[in-house]
């Protein structure tokens, strides 16, 4: 059975998702700097507060995976390969404030049912 090594990101910013689909080799700061471009094309529409300039405005957030654990937390530097991380990935991205912090992210994640018609 051939293995492939791409994993899909989806990235959840207020009321918009972006997908990303890379190898496993990909680091987070490669991702965030992938993400400058797309979320400079949704400012214009989806977000409420001004793009980031440079990968170094984007904070990376993760469900927390540990048991009994409920929330999200920032995500740990390295390699999706080195992270373990599965073949389908959900993040949270925090853009950086004009005072220079990273709040917690806001964002909604969108109901697969959703615009679905009782039959």
């Amino acid at each position: 059975m051939k293995r492939s090594d791409v994993h899909h990101v989806t990235f959840h910013i207020e009321r918009a998702t972006v997908l990303l689909s890379v190898p496993e080799a990909t680091t987070l700061a490669s991702l965030r700097s992938q993400l400058v471009p797309a979320l400079a094309t949704l400012a214009r529409s989806a977000l409420s507060s001004s793009p980031p300039s440079s990968a170094d405005d984007i904070q990376l957030w993760e469900d927390r995976d540990t048991e009994g654990a409920t929330g999200i937390r920032v995500c740990d530097e390295g390699s999706i390969k080195s992270l373990g991380w599965a073949r389908w990935k959900r993040l949270y991205i925090s853009i950086r404030g004009d005072d220079g912090s990273f709040g917690e992210p806001s964002y909604t994640i969108p109901d697969p049912m959703d615009g679905d018609e009782e039959q």
